[in-house]
């Protein structure tokens, strides 16, 4: 049951009905009921896996917050860690998947959200037993807490300080919750129907045809997929946070902004929020703290643990590795030349420097997510082999630009790609305009009327397209 679906949505209305109209104390019940089911609608694995490991989880985390037991601390931990390494990157047919970055969502046995609960878990495990909060006495809000279904596929990953706390004070929903509640799904379904989508077709011109493209076109096709990668994902967190409202949950914010980004460093306090805070928080400042007599060396120490722990998270495969480690030398070079003079900015006009800062940002953003969505490590290096030549432009547009990326030439595939790209790049440049003006507590019905006119006008309804983290 995709996000994105009638199916979805009628599932959607119905909890939100029942939800609305419970007496309050049988709400966390009736959500837990929903997010079972929508689990279970997947696979009944996967709702036996999340009621495994919630309980183990759940009985640790009262053992430990009365006996300080080092082993059974480690070992919940690393019942949750193999848990997450052997369910997504073991297949039983196969064995351990090495190349895992293939982009399709394979035909086994996968924990749904086993990506997301899991960390969730061990953050709870960590909390306890170094007694930074108190242990919940309710095993449905644990549980939950691992499975609410709005969650589930898309994240964010929750903290369990604010998450579970707030699962024993929902007032909610009132008619502020309703309205930010859809204007925020409105957003979700216009940048993955109609942005995404639209732009889906044409990154697979480029990494999964081997067409005659070169320099400027490949460089096109990949950056598109950045930007497809960003609707994708940042799409289906606003549909998960709209749902949420709308039964008077608050979830995290995951993305704010990312192509607005000065640096890499600025990049990630703005792009999948939820896990580089669990990344920094459990791995960052422990190493950062445990060897701070090594000063500058602790803190290159703990970024490369957290980017290499990132592109193993993405997967096993040498892209990911690759991937991570274009971060890692991004973000130390960033670190190193922060205080030089021979590359200071400071006297360069705000006006030429801040747009100088996002381009170079996102270049190199869309560099190294060359090798994030290439199967293996040879199309990258395929692809690094097309972009480097000369001429970098082509030299007719018409034929080794448009007609590559598009499939072909005809007056429909030329009006479409147009159409396609005009969309991508005004919602870019007014993104927070739109944004801001959409999720208000207040509801718009002028810009609700203008998105569902977008959707249904330019949308994308039998794409066929998948959630993209989902495989992650």
């Amino acid at each position: 049951m995709s996000l994105v679906s009638i199916q979805y949505l009628a599932f959607l209305l119905i909890v939100v009905l029942i939800n609305y109209y419970s007496p309050i104390k049988y709400r966390n019940w009736v959500l837990l009921i929903a997010s079972l089911f929508f689990i279970g609608f997947y696979n009944l694995f996967s709702l036996a896996f999340v009621l495994l490991i919630s309980s183990l989880s759940f009985f640790a985390g009262k053992f430990l917050s009365n006996n300080k037991s080092k082993p059974v601390y480690y070992l919940s931990c690393a019942v949750n860690l193999f848990s997450l390494f052997f369910l997504k990157y073991f297949h039983f047919e196969k064995g351990l998947n090495w190349d895992a970055a293939n982009f399709q969502i394979e035909a086994i046995a996968i924990a749904l959200g086993i990506s997301f609960y899991a960390l969730q878990n061990i953050s709870y495990l960590i909390e306890v037993y170094k007694d930074r909060i108190k242990t919940t006495d309710h095993f449905i809000d644990f549980v939950l807490f691992n499975s609410f279904f709005a969650k589930v596929i898309s994240g964010p990953i929750e903290s369990p300080k604010t998450f579970l706390p707030g699962l024993r004070s929902i007032e909610g929903p009132d008619r502020h919750d309703f309205n930010y509640g859809l204007q925020r799904m409105g957003i979700g379904f216009l940048k993955k129907m109609v942005l995404s989508d639209r732009i889906a077709p044409i990154v697979a011109k480029t990494f999964d045809q081997n067409l005659p493209m070169e320099g400027f076109t490949v460089w096109v096709g990949v950056c598109l997929f950045s930007v497809q990668l960003y609707f994708n994902f940042s799409g289906y967190t606003d549909i998960a946070i709209g749902s949420a409202r709308l039964l008077g949950i608050k979830l995290s914010e995951n993305f704010n902004f990312p192509f607005r980004a000065t640096s890499i460093s600025d990049f990630w306090r703005r792009w999948h929020i939820s896990l580089m805070d669990w990344l920094k928080l459990y791995l960052y400042f422990p190493v950062v703290y445990n060897y701070r007599k090594h000063k500058k060396y602790s803190v290159f120490g703990g970024l490369i643990l957290v980017f290499l722990l990132s592109g193993f998270w993405h997967g096993l495969g040498l892209t990911f590795f690759v991937w991570s480690v274009c971060h890692m030398v991004y973000v130390i070079a960033e670190n190193l030349l922060k205080k030089s003079k021979l590359f200071s900015l400071k006297r360069i006009p705000k006006a030429v420097k801040v747009p100088f800062q996002i381009f170079l940002t996102f270049n190199l953003f869309c560099f190294s997510e060359l090798f994030f969505r290439s199967k293996n490590i040879s199309q990258s290096l395929d692809l690094l082999d097309k972009l480097f030549v000369f001429p970098f432009f082509p030299s007719n547009w018409l034929n080794d630009f448009w007609a590559l990326l598009i499939g072909g030439g005809t007056q429909e595939d030329l009006f479409n790609i147009y159409i396609t790209f005009s969309l991508v790049v005004c919602f870019l440049l007014f993104e927070k305009k739109i944004f801001f003006a959409a999720v208000s507590e207040r509801f718009n019905y002028l810009l609700w009327l203008l998105i569902l006119a977008i959707i249904f006008i330019f949308g994308i309804f039998h794409s066929g397209e998948q959630f993209i983290y989902l495989q992650f």
